[in-house]
């Protein structure tokens, strides 16, 4: 019998590679949500008033001293392509929702992937809302699903 027969889990030698569909579907929409929102979190944010400062980046990112035996913690940037794929991504709610007279639909979309995004119990953020789980999902399916038709209908390749 050859290794692959024998293989019985197809992710024991790794992740699998993502397929990107040819066309956008809701749940490709979804994960791109979620992916946008992890990328807005390792952007560095320079903010004013107390606590900023005018000293350049590269000025106050330098490595903090180690001590003996301890191991540089590494700073995860995004890259330019990262950053301009969050930038579309995080407005598609607002572009391709915003015909519908319920806001609930641009809200939840935008919980879902930020709960997605970190690993957030999606029933605990809805019993902390006060939301219907099963009401929830429906709409967080519907408003991806109108994104990604806004999507290929605007022509935008998957990604």
């Amino acid at each position: 019998m050859s290794d692959l027969a024998q293989k019985w889990n197809p992710l024991e030698d790794g992740p699998m590679e993502e397929i990107v569909p040819s066309h956008w579907i809701g749940s490709h929409a979804g994960k791109r949500l979620a992916d946008a929102y992890r990328t807005l979190a390792i952007v560095p944010m320079k903010s004013i008033g107390a606590g900023s400062s005018f000293w350049p980046d590269y000025a106050r990112d330098e490595m903090p001293k180690l001590e003996d035996g301890e191991q540089p913690r590494k700073v995860q940037r995004a890259t330019p392509a990262e950053i301009s794929r969050m930038e579309e991504a995080i407005g598609w709610a607002a572009r391709y929702l915003r015909d519908d007279a319920d806001d609930a639909p641009r809200r939840i979309v935008q919980i879902v992937a930020i709960a997605t995004a970190f690993g957030r119990d999606l029933d605990q953020v809805c019993k902390r809302r006060r939301w219907y789980m099963p009401t929830v999902l429906r709409k967080n399916r519907r408003g991806l699903q109108l994104i990604a038709e806004g999507l290929n209908r605007d022509g935008v390749v998957p990604w």
